[in-house]
């Protein structure tokens, strides 16, 4: 039986923290501002839609969040 070297246990994990460092998540605000989404003015709420969504919550977000992950990767 041979043991593993710990040298080459310290490059993977360096290859994996190098990787973990370079995917790393962008914000929501990050992904609109590289895809020019921020300057796009949001559409005013009636009171009734405001008192709605305030109770509610938004019902879209995830759902935002996911296609404009998607948008991100194809364009990058």
């Amino acid at each position: 039986m041979r043991k593993k070297s710990s040298k080459g246990r310290a490059k993977i994990r360096k290859r994996a923290m190098a990787k973990a460092v370079t995917t790393r998540q962008r914000t929501v605000q990050e992904m609109q501002k590289a895809l020019g989404l921020d300057k796009i003015e949001p559409i005013t709420l009636t009171p009734s839609d405001a008192a709605d969504f305030r109770q509610k919550g938004d019902p879209f977000k995830e759902w935002y969040e996911q296609e404009l992950r998607r948008v991100y990767r194809r364009k990058k």
